[in-house]
């Protein structure tokens, strides 16, 4: 009989499951544990239902076959997999920095981070005589996803200025998903550093602030959560499927957009959203402004959005209001949308085309921009 023969492998796949859940805490070990358990159940009753059903034969050439599916189907994505990487090795970042080409840029490029904890040279708290120290403070914007420490604007502002001496520096202090409640406690360490400006780096989910469940929760490729991180960061193929799945629900209407999100939290400048992110502005303002320090904005659109008429910009609202308060509180500001709208292909303004950060071309556009508003001051 078919059974007698999957007995024995059945039983060391359970004893196996039960002597790595004993000794090992290791998500990755557990769920192989829980996927043998599984197995060893599933199968023999499996093999005794189609026996029964089918006849010791037909159960037998279908358990073959399926066999062969199962090894043709793991060739073939393997096969895939390898094409993929292939195509795509210029892709070295994507939007998020957890999946396989995100940490392909982390395994290839050597990012420093000094003891602040920043993408920086190391600093001095105490600032050089004679130098005047500009700190700007933003996110993955600042921080440079996807390029060069010196493609950064903030490098760029800082090379333009001592073309003559060497009376500034320019210091980034931008980390990726950092929002203006971080900012907030960037302010710590910045203000030690004596800055006699800073130049704050705003984007439009800057608002968000820490509560981020609003933001559209598609249908999972994988229902479970540790296959679905192993892939997503191991996978290239995976993140293709994972991205196409994840628009296709979009378009069918199966979940919202970000955009529709974001209107709904924050259009209304009453909503307990909109009052909260104004709030978090102000005490960053507030801060900077009772050290007796310079303070500038500069603030920048969705790459992927600017094409076209900038009236049409759908967070408009929000640059308007982050604008009313630069005005009265007697900042000068730097409005990006009208330098990158009318860049075309909007391609341009990308790292790349798995990633919508800006591109060394927008880092440049946003120095020279920089310079032109502030090199008086300064």
């Amino acid at each position: 009989m078919l059974s007698r023969y999957i007995i024995f492998p059945a039983t060391v796949l359970f004893l196996a499951a039960s002597l790595i859940l004993l000794v090992a805490d290791h998500k990755g070990a557990v769920f192989i544990a829980k996927l043998m358990f599984l197995v060893s159940l599933i199968l023999p009753v499996a093999v005794v239902v189609l026996q029964k059903t089918m006849g010791a034969s037909k159960s037998k050439a279908l358990l073959a076959n399926l066999f062969l599916l199962g090894v043709t189907v793991t060739v073939v994505l393997i096969v895939a997999e390898v094409f993929v990487r292939y195509l795509f090795a210029d892709i070295t970042t994507t939007g998020d920095n957890t999946s396989y080409f995100a940490l392909r840029w982390q395994k290839t490029h050597t990012i420093s981070v000094n003891s602040f904890g920043f993408r920086e040279r190391e600093i001095t708290k105490q600032k050089p005589a004679n130098v005047f120290r500009i700190v700007v403070i933003g996110d993955s914007l600042t921080y440079g996803q996807g390029i060069a420490e010196e493609e950064r604007f903030s490098r760029l502002i800082e090379q333009q200025l001592n073309v003559s001496n060497n009376n500034y520096e320019v210091l980034n202090f931008g980390k990726p998903g950092a929002e203006t409640v971080h900012h907030i406690g960037f302010l710590d360490d910045v203000l030690e550093l004596q800055p006699d400006f800073i130049l704050l780096q705003w984007f439009v989910n800057d608002v968000e602030g820490n509560d981020k469940s609003a933001r559209p929760r598609p249908y999972r490729l994988i229902p479970s959560d540790y296959l679905s991180g192993f892939f997503h960061r191991n996978s290239a193929l995976y993140y293709l499927i994972k991205q196409a799945w994840n628009g296709l629900q979009s378009k069918l209407g199966l979940v919202g957009t970000y955009n529709q999100s974001m209107i709904q939290r924050f259009a209304d400048p009453k909503s307990d959203d909109s009052r909260r992110a104004n709030r978090e502005l102000d005490e960053f303002i507030l801060r900077v402004k009772s050290s007796h320090i310079k303070l500038g904005i500069i603030m920048f659109p969705n790459p992927v959005e600017t094409g076209g008429d900038i009236d049409n910009y759908p967070f408009g609202f929000l640059f308007d209001r982050v604008i009313e308060v630069s005005r009265n509180n007697a900042i000068q500001y730097v409005d990006m949308r009208p330098v990158l709208t009318n860049i075309t292909p909007v391609s341009k303004l990308w790292v790349n085309r798995f990633d919508s950060h800006p591109s060394v071309l927008v880092h440049n556009k946003a120095a020279t921009a920089i310079l032109q508003t502030f090199r008086d001051q300064w």
